[in-house]
């Protein structure tokens, strides 16, 4: 062996491992024999290039639609992403169906209301005392008897629903008639907690389903009655009052929004995501009325 061979049996030659930062040493003698692993090396970093590039080569949509069928079967997964994809608009939302019972309970407390034990609905009464079983307790009492609170929940959502017990259907719309009083006063309230949460799901817009009259443009339709004479009809709806009602369904709705806006602090250094949802109105007709309230109650929308 000559002098360079020797020289080049010592030398040591470097190889910095792509993305590590580590030094590998091998000597000249011994570098053939790792030639065929360091080949494999580079195939593999080549083929993870190859992918990426075809992956940069992917729209937006395509790589969304691939990453949500690769977690279409993932629930843990799947939920997050959706929660946390950009979203348009949620339509015909029921304001009173769109609020968790739990807030409910905490603003039939504020109003101060009963609850019937046997029915779970509320009620304007002078209330029983808090100790247990008590016919109607305040809802106040619901805080620290979690049996009544549980109650409460179940009877006012879906939770624990059983269908061997009674349908779907039948325990959904029973429920409003049960928590309706909890949202006197409270509406500005449910809007702030609508707005939260389409706020929280990346909505952008919300069409709410809303009575914003209390249904005094039905009851004044049950006063007028009706007449086949649509013209003579709306001389007596204006002349009962229907210019007052729609007059106090916009200031009551002001009000709400303004409590809305308050609630997330909108126009403010603190202003919750909330306020940049767009929210506007379904007026409600419930066709199942008589066609004296339905008209009064169309006439009071398109007021």
């Amino acid at each position: 062996m000559n002098a360079g061979d020797s020289f080049r049996a010592r030398e040591s030659t470097t190889i910095r491992g792509l993305n590590s930062g580590r030094h590998f040493h091998a000597t000249a003698s011994d570098f053939g024999n790792r030639q065929s692993g360091m080949g494999w090396v580079w195939i593999g970093w080549v083929g993870i290039l190859a992918l990426a590039a075809i992956a940069a080569g992917q729209s937006p949509e395509e790589k969304t639609a691939k990453y949500m069928e690769s977690v279409r079967h993932q629930p843990e997964l799947l939920l997050p992403f959706l929660q946390a994809m950009p979203k348009g608009g949620d339509l015909h939302v029921h304001l009173y169906g769109a609020i968790y019972a739990e807030s409910m309970i905490d603003w039939a407390s504020e109003n101060a209301l009963c609850v019937d034990r046997s029915t779970s609905k509320l009620i304007h009464a002078a209330c029983d005392s808090c100790e247990p079983y008590r016919n109607k307790p305040s809802v106040r009492c619901a805080y620290q008897d979690h049996i009544l609170y549980d109650q409460l929940v179940d009877a006012w959502s879906m939770r624990n629903w059983h269908a061997a017990e009674e349908s779907g259907h039948d325990h959904f719309f029973a429920t409003f008639d049960k928590f309706g009083p909890a949202f006197e006063k409270h509406v500005g309230d449910a809007l702030a907690e609508v707005a939260s949460r389409a706020a929280a799901d990346h909505l952008q817009y919300v069409e709410l389903m809303h009575t914003a009259d209390g249904a005094g443009a039905a009851m004044l339709g049950a006063k007028i009655g009706w007449d086949d004479d649509f013209a003579r009809l709306r001389d007596k709806l204006l002349a009962g009052g229907m210019a007052d009602v729609v007059a106090s369904v916009r200031s009551q709705l002001d009000a709400d929004e303004a409590r809305k806006k308050e609630v997330l602090h909108c126009g403010t250094a603190q202003a919750a995501a909330g306020c940049e949802v767009a929210i506007h109105y379904l007026y409600q007709v419930l066709r199942g009325l008589p066609r004296s309230r339905c008209l009064r109650r169309s006439c009071s929308d398109l007021s």
